[in-house]
């Protein structure tokens, strides 16, 4: 937000916009890739999480998929048919997020790149 530029602010400012109106009508278009971009990672590193999860469930129905996918490994075996076909099911909904806010996501890595 503090590299926004602040001339923009002023000439709404000038044009006699309320400090809202500058908020939604000039600082919120210009964030939004990098807002989504934050939302991107912060649903990605708490999709992900294993630990706490598996530190305070004590009950099936109450594990992730993350940690449930930790099940299937037993001390002599594992069951990787099981074990891909819910990491598959656990990875759709990163697929998806990813997809539809793709604009977004790439706007947001190159706003800071220089043309050239």
């Amino acid at each position: 937000m503090s590299t926004l530029p602040t001339s923009l602010i002023h000439a709404a400012r000038i044009d006699a916009c309320s400090e809202f109106g500058i908020f939604w009508k000039v600082i919120l278009p210009m964030a939004k890739p990098g807002i989504a971009v934050l939302a991107i990672f912060t649903f990605v590193a708490s999709w992900n999480e294993f630990f706490w999860p598996f530190l305070i469930t004590n009950s099936n129905e109450m594990r992730t998929i993350q940690v449930g996918l930790a099940s299937f490994v037993f001390a002599e075996s594992t069951d990787f048919g099981a074990m891909m076909a819910g990491a598959t099911i656990g990875a759709l909904p990163m697929i998806i997020l990813f997809f539809s806010l793709q604009r977004y996501f790439l706007q947001g890595i190159t706003i800071g790149a220089v043309k050239g």
